[in-house]
């Protein structure tokens, strides 16, 4: 727990009276040495020596004064010191954070406030085709939360045929909320041939904009959530209803707001639903699964007097609840009660006792923790920060520190999210799908406002309307659409800025500048430790690195003018991290860059002009990431020479991604390995120029592949465009292998086994022309046990020289006939899969668990022989689904699919009585439906396109079905 004011001053008084003493002591030896100096030197260099001398000793005197002061303090009754249980400040515990987040099912007391949104949302009496509801609460009660439960519910699920979820925020912009709706709307439109300009929205002009989100609404029934919504123009708002109205009858906008006016300047006919706190019984059910774990600990009646209280103070707000009981979670019993008595008595529910709750939380936490914290209010709200980025920002403001100097600062860092997540100053918003950690998060606006507040004048996101800034200021960011940097330093009154972040989305220019005009901006910058010029297009001047000494973070990504670095760069020998991903022009790195010792993350993803790596990386032995690595012909021309990729064996530390680009240059190398021992890195890709490569011996082929195998920790492969003669042995040994792309490996006939990798989730297998099989076949023609036991997601495209799943080297297209229906030896978990332009592939193994199946440019007759392949294939009369299959499969797309038939369809759509959504796109052969659309019970959406020989016009079936 946190020192009260006073004993934290009294604790500063002893520490300050240890140096005064130590600096007297200094100018006490300073006295002596001078007298022996004077001897020797002239009296000007003495005068000199003398001056310092005095101001070491002035400053020792204000220190006693100060002491004085220090000691009058702590001797005051008025302050009450007294000794406490203090909560430790130094460090902290590394915690996974996989369960930090609120699941629906935590969400405690809104049962009915559940009801009465979804009654309101299914309610068609309006009189309007599109009618809104609003929930109208105060920061921290749960709008969000709310609204998420509604959306997810599963009536609305089924009674909408399209929703979509905008987070809006206080910045009302009509582009960026329709580019929201659109792209919230883009797995509806999956697959619909109508809607692939879905796919480009970022580059679509304001017109283009506008057109597109009318064809995706006009004419359904849809619900638009617009969360956190501040606009009270109304005259802003009426530019953007008149796009929205389009929808058919029954359809919702869901509004999440704070203030009524922003109800009435959206729709004064809104239905209003006032959120209220939560019930005493509830906050006290909450209150206890927040602090005592599972709620279910038995308490004693002082320690739920002391929660009772506590939660009373909370006034009903969860946020205050869930931060207040993350607190004490885990305290003892003497902890709580000295909270209790002597910190949360202070509080009293007046206007800000909200925050004051919070700020009492923030009180709370560790010193280390606080720093980072306050931090994040560089950037505005509803912001998703990404945790790899930001740990790398706190480290370069020194914020996080390693005690013994044997855990690495991005680990610490790591553990420093968990803690503030565990605490409920962050929320997760996306979760690594292979490990569960957490990649982004963010904050709610409650605790952005804290942060504002707690940060005061040393962190500020600054607009150019503010005029100058003051001197105090010692991190700034800037989000603005100016176009000019010079503009943006010019608010700067001091030269005393620690960080300078220019948000993405800013892009300003530095063009036509003269050298003192680029002098005159990086003065500015003299003492940052952070510079965050992405997105910016300017030439780095030449004087970077011998004026910018303490720069530790450098961000100069998505700069289109870059073509090389100044040598200077490499003076920077305090950086940590430099980031030049996606600066195209750049066709060089500086010679020396190995003098940047303490070198950690290096990205140089996406610079596809850059030729070469310069030699010696293998000095940057701090190094962890290396985004990508271009091999070169080792006796290529350029100064400095050129690096070579065994270097990358002594990068112990390395981890992340990396690439490895232009391995056409790389040579045998025998009984080496470059990434065997990196056993940190996650995700690799190899990648050939197909337009370059030399045949080399099979024996050569064997020494490069083992020269490149990995780690059998990576979880992440991808080859593209080998011209190799066949695949590498080692891919079927790679056990913790998650996801496997193959593009364009086109002399590869046959794969490894990758049925018994135990992990594999995602198997993309694409352009891979001679492919004649993907699975090898036993002696016995028996299929492994285990048969692809993980994996979920199948893409097979352009593979056209594929004839079946199963075959061996030598005897090609074996076992091409049926198999016994058998759910257990079939994949047992493949939810969804794509085949496309591989015409001549006629079998496939069963695959009973699929929910989305789209087949391009092949032939229909694999799901026929999936309904065949089943021992009790359902008649018109019987109906059984539990091993029916395709009993699974929601999402069905045939394009271009040429042997599709009305018999044949009507096979099929007797099993699919699960199915939502089907488009038929360039089926010329299929002339009929009805037939068989009295089996889809579930279908909500029909997609026909392009279809020339198919009859609609008969909508009832021979029974007389209405479809």
């Amino acid at each position: 727990m946190a020192q009260p004011p006073g004993q934290a001053l009294a604790q500063e008084a002893q520490r300050r009276d240890v140096r005064r003493a130590g600096l007297a002591r200094r100018c006490s030896n300073r006295r002596s040495q001078a007298k022996g100096h004077f001897r020797k030197h002239d009296s000007e260099r003495g005068t000199s020596f003398l001056l310092q001398i005095k101001s070491a000793c002035t400053v020792a005197n204000k220190i006693r004064k100060l002491r004085k002061k220090l000691d009058q303090i702590k001797n005051d009754k008025d302050f009450h010191l007294e000794p406490h249980l203090s909560e430790a400040t130094v460090a902290v515990g590394r915690r996974r954070t996989t369960h930090s987040f609120v699941r629906d099912e935590e969400i405690i007391g809104r049962e009915e406030d559940q009801k009465e949104i979804i009654a309101r949302l299914l309610d068609c009496s309006s009189g309007k085709s599109v009618s809104f509801v609003s929930i109208v609460g105060i920061g921290g009660l749960g709008k969000t939360a709310l609204a998420q439960l509604v959306y997810n519910d599963d009536r609305v699920k089924g009674y909408f045929e399209l929703k979509m979820w905008v987070c809006v925020s206080n910045l009302f912009d009509e582009d960026l909320i329709i580019k929201g709706i659109l792209k919230s709307a883009q797995d509806e439109y999956q697959g619909d041939p109508e809607m692939s300009n879905l796919q480009d929205i970022e580059n679509k002009s304001k017109d283009q904009l506008q057109r597109l989100l009318r064809r995706v609404i006009d004419g359904k029934k849809y619900l638009l959530v617009l969360d956190d919504l501040w606009n009270e123009d109304r005259h802003r708002w009426l530019e953007l209803q008149r796009l929205l109205m389009g929808g058919s009858w029954g359809s919702k906008i869901l509004v999440t707001t704070r203030n009524q006016s922003v109800v009435q300047a959206t729709d004064a006919k809104s239905a209003i639903h006032v959120l209220r706190g939560l019930s005493g019984e509830k906050s006290w059910e909450l209150f206890k699964m927040m602090a005592f774990g599972d709620g279910e600990e038995s308490l004693d009646h002082k320690m739920k007097e002391v929660g009772l209280d506590i939660v009373k103070k909370c006034a009903g707000v969860p946020l205050a609840i869930r931060t207040i009981g993350s607190l004490l979670y885990g305290k003892k019993e003497t902890e709580r009660l000295y909270f209790k008595v002597r910190e949360f008595s202070k509080i009293d529910k007046l206007n800000d006792g909200i925050m004051e709750v919070l700020k009492l939380s923030y009180d709370h936490l560790p010193s280390c923790l606080k720093h980072c914290f306050a931090y994040c209010s560089l950037f505005p709200k509803d912001y998703v920060f990404d945790k790899q980025t930001m740990i790398q920002l706190w480290m370069a403001q020194g914020f996080i520190e390693s005690l013994d100097g044997n855990e690495g600062l991005e680990d610490i860092g790591d553990s420093y999210v968990s803690d503030l997540l565990c605490r409920s100053f962050l929320e997760v918003v996306e979760l690594d799908h292979d490990t569960s950690e957490v990649k982004m998060f963010k904050m709610h606006d409650l605790m952005h406002d804290l942060a504002l507040k707690v940060a005061g004048d040393e962190c500020k996101l600054i607009s150019l309307n503010e005029g100058d800034i003051g001197g105090g200021i010692r991190h700034a960011s800037f989000a603005s659409n100016s176009s000019s940097l010079k503009e943006l330093t010019s608010l700067f009154e001091a030269t005393n800025l620690r960080t300078y972040l220019s948000l993405k989305s800013t892009r300003p220019s530095m063009q036509n500048l003269s050298q003192n005009e680029y002098h005159g901006i990086f003065y500015k910058f003299m003492h940052c430790r952070t510079l965050a010029l992405g997105y910016a297009d300017f030439c780095i001047p030449p004087s970077l690195g011998s004026r910018l000494k303490h720069l530790r973070f450098l961000d100069v990504s998505e700069n289109q003018s870059i073509q090389s670095l100044p040598d200077s760069v490499t003076d920077l020998v305090n950086l940590q991290t430099l980031k030049l991903s996606g600066c195209r022009k750049l066709t060089i790195l500086p010679t020396d860059l190995r003098k940047l010792v303490n070198l950690r993350h290096l990205l140089i993803d996406g610079c596809d002009s850059l030729s070469h790596m310069p030699p010696g990386l293998n000095h940057l032995s701090s190094l962890q990431t290396l985004s990508q690595f271009i091999v070169q012909k080792t006796n290529h021309k350029v100064d400095g020479g050129v690096g070579r990729v065994d270097e990358l064996g002594m990068l112990d530390k390395l981890a992340g991604s990396i690439t490895l680009a232009k391995l056409e240059f790389l040579q045998p190398a025998p009984n080496k390995g470059y990434l065997r021992e990196k056993r940190r890195l996650r995700s690799l890709e190899l990648k050939w120029s197909a337009d370059q490569q030399e045949d080399n011996s099979e024996s050569n082929e064997l020494i490069v592949w083992e020269n490149l195998r990995p780690h059998p920790n990576l979880a992440h492969l991808t080859m593209f465009a080998s011209m190799g003669r066949s695949p590498p042995s080692w891919l079927s040994s790679i056990r913790n292998l998650v996801e496997l792309k193959l593009y364009t490996c086109r002399k590869w006939t046959y794969l490894p086994s990758l049925s018994e990798l135990p992990l594999l989730r995602k198997l993309n297998l694409v352009g891979l022309a001679a492919l004649e099989f993907v699975q090898e076949m036993s002696e016995t023609g028996k299929t492994a046990p285990l048969f692809f036991p993980s994996l979920e997601r199948l893409f097979l495209l352009n593979c056209r020289n594929v004839k079946g799943w199963y075959g061996r080297r030598q005897l090609v297209g074996a076992d091409q006939g049926h198999h016994r229906y058998d759910s257990q030896s079939s994949f047992p978990r493949l939810a969804s899969m794509q085949i496309s332009s591989c015409p001549n592939l006629n079998s496939m193994p069963l695959f009973p668990w699929i929910e989305s199946l789209r087949l391009d440019g092949g032939s229909a007759k694999l799901l026929e022989q999936e309904v065949k392949a089943a021992p009790n294939c359902p008649s018109e009369a019987v109906l059984v689904s539990t091993f029916m299959p395709l009993s699974k499969l929601k999402k069905l797309d045939f394009h271009g699919a040429v042997d599709l038939k009305h018999p044949m369809l009507r096979t099929l759509l007797r099993c699919l009585s699960n199915l939502e959504s089907m488009c038929l796109d360039r089926c010329h052969k299929l002339r009929s439906l009805s037939r068989g659309m009295r089996y889809l019970s579930s279908l909500q959406h029909l997609t026909v396109w392009d279809c020339k020989e198919l009859d609609l016009s008969k909508h009832d079936d021979m029974h007389g079905t209405q479809w």
